[in-house]
């Protein structure tokens, strides 16, 4: 199937609704894996993980905990178009962890790599099928909290927080360590009150995998405070927000949103306790 030619639904949820729209276009995920189909709709069955020596060292088979993790690649790999993240390899880079995920695709088995290196924060996915705009392989510098879950792959089960019923939060500072993660149907109902009417004439900036290689950082120069990763199924949503300004970008795969936040949605999205504070009383 040529991603090119597939029609995408890019939609931010329901807070987003009034921004519906639908793009021809690549998104970073959907590309990468075999025939151009994301791994979700044919089902995600395991990840093998494999020390430099090739031997292996952990598997992981729980549905819930390896679609977890897959997300959590996928959200570094977003991370990475955010902020320009994507480099060459260095020479001296070593192997520490190799993730293989096993998915199905039509009737068939396929498998995908994630490389995780010892000496730099660095994932890499080697071989990837030859289409127009993607390169051969790609590296990717790993914000913390996921590296620290990738570099200890045996501590998966206990240290990734996610959640298998909900749609859920992780919250990160600006160095990209965990700050809170929070579950449950309100936080949509909590965005729509914070900043969901200030979106509605607000349009997208489209992105494609070719301006996603060779673009600049999103922030464009201001500092970032902290920021949301909004999981829901295979969907994730990024919320970043900023030090001495009220402006916020919501990305996803496909799309940037520039939005300007009143003074009450800043001061509760740019302090985690006041959100989960907020987020509390909703329950």
């Amino acid at each position: 199937m040529d991603c090119k030619n597939k029609e995408l639904d890019i939609y931010i949820w329901g807070i987003l609704i009034t921004l519906m729209k639908k793009f021809l276009m690549i998104t970073i995920t959907v590309c990468l894996l075999a025939g151009g189909v994301n791994a979700f709709a044919y089902g995600i069955n395991s990840f093998t993980v494999y020390d430099a020596q090739d031997n292996i060292v952990h598997k992981i088979t729980a549905k819930s905990k390896v679609n977890a993790l897959y997300l959590l690649f996928q959200e570094s790999l977003q991370i990475a178009a955010d902020e320009a993240f994507f480099m060459e390899l260095p020479k001296d880079a070593q192997v520490l962890y190799r993730y293989v995920l096993s998915y199905n695709y039509g009737d068939d088995e396929q498998y995908f790599s994630f490389i995780v290196y010892k000496n730099y924060p660095l994932c890499r996915i080697p071989q990837l099928q030859e289409k127009e705009d993607i390169p051969k392989e790609l590296t990717w510098k790993l914000f913390k909290y996921a590296y620290e879950i990738a570099s200890r792959p045996a501590e998966v089960k206990k240290q990734l927080s996610y959640s298998a019923k909900n749609s859920y939060i992780r919250i990160y500072d600006d160095k990209g360590s965990l700050l809170l993660f929070t579950a449950g149907e309100k936080i949509l109902d909590m965005f729509d009150t914070l900043f969901g009417k200030d979106i509605a004439e607000i349009e997208i900036e489209e992105r494609n995998l070719k301006s996603l290689f060779t673009a600049e950082s999103i922030h464009d120069g201001r500092e970032v405070l902290v920021h949301y990763s909004f999981m829901d199924d295979d969907k994730i949503m990024k919320l970043y927000i900023y030090k001495d300004t009220k402006e916020m970008n919501i990305t996803t795969d496909t799309g940037v949103l520039k939005v300007n936040l009143s003074e009450e949605a800043y001061r509760i999205l740019s302090s985690p306790k006041s959100f989960q504070k907020e987020f509390e009383k909703r329950r």
